[in-house]
């Protein structure tokens, strides 16, 4: 089973926080050059600049100095299970006819309940569900409390504050459902392969508003602006209208991934003995320019090359 998900399953609406800045904490604490290296390899100021050949030049570059040609990795990603087996069910709870009727004495869970056997009702989108699921979280109490100060039928009011307790534990599903099972964040945690584009042009803004927008209303209980289902669906459209995230994730791991087939390359190398001058001059310069630029003519070290 992938991490990614079962992670996902037990934090919902935390892991959506923590998704935006995943890959920045890897890379920080596990690769401190890789946001360096990103700047260079992403900046675009060649017109060879996209990021797959500034990478293959990269170790390519190295292979050839070194001697040492080992086949670059595959890209591992995390891969998303198909949408139903994202999808968590929901109870599928029912009064009977006769003790529905105790429910005329408040409309709107009633009129609640009506919409929900409709047609449409049945067709509910995650998004409109999560709403509908919210919204009987407040009007079942307010419905129990008018049954206990006008009617006192107690098997009614037992019968409500079941489904109400009912409700209240299937809602974390409700919730892992508006997120991850829909085609909206299915869109934007596939990159396809594809690296951040070079112009800016990444969609981190929108992404970022989304993303805030999910980590404040999952926690509220409220159904008030801006926690509305028209404002819902028009954020979850800006994440389906783009893949920042998918490709935030494929280029901070083949960077990462980069990264270590080069130190594979030099730790091959360094077992055939220590880069030095005396040895192999011509070795040492090309692979001392291989990592830096000379600045003003300043002259190459002439010492041991170590890596460690």
């Amino acid at each position: 089973m992938n991490r990614l998900p079962f992670l996902l399953a037990l934090h919902p609406f935390k892991a959506i926080h923590a998704i935006s800045g995943l890959v920045s904490k890897i890379a920080v604490e596990r690769h401190p050059t890789l946001f360096l290296l990103a700047v260079l390899l992403l900046s675009g100021c060649s017109d060879r600049s996209s990021p797959d050949y500034f990478l293959e030049e990269y170790t390519t570059r190295l292979s050839r100095v070194t001697s040492i040609d080992i086949p670059p990795p595959d890209i591992s990603l995390p891969v998303l299970p198909p949408l139903r087996q994202r999808a968590y069910p929901t109870p599928d709870m029912r009064m009977k006819a006769l003790d529905a009727l105790g429910l005329l004495k408040c409309p709107a869970l009633s009129q609640a309940v009506a919409y929900r056997n409709s047609s449409l009702g049945k067709q509910m989108l995650p998004s409109q569900h999560y709403f509908y699921e919210k919204n009987l979280l407040s009007l079942i109490p307010q419905c129990i409390r008018f049954l206990e100060q006008t009617d006192g039928n107690q098997e009614t009011t037992a019968k409500l504050q079941a489904v109400l307790t009912e409700k209240r534990a299937s809602f974390p599903a409700i919730e892992w459902n508006l997120i991850f099972a829909n085609t909206e964040f299915s869109r934007q945690l596939e990159s396809q392969g594809r690296f951040l584009p070079a112009d800016g042009q990444t969609g981190f803004q929108g992404t970022r508003e989304a993303l805030s927008y999910l980590i404040r209303l999952l926690p509220d209980r409220t159904l008030e602006a801006p926690y509305t289902l028209t404002s819902l669906e028009n954020h979850l459209q800006q994440v389906y209208a783009s893949r920042y995230l998918g490709e935030l994730i494929y280029s901070a791991t083949a960077l990462s991934q980069t990264l270590d087939h080069a130190a594979n390359i030099l730790e091959r190398r360094l077992q055939k003995g220590t880069i030095c001058p005396a040895v192999n001059p011509a070795e040492e310069e090309r692979l001392h320019l291989s990592f830096t630029t000379p600045i003003r003519n300043k002259p190459i070290r002439k010492k041991c090359l170590k890596f460690g």
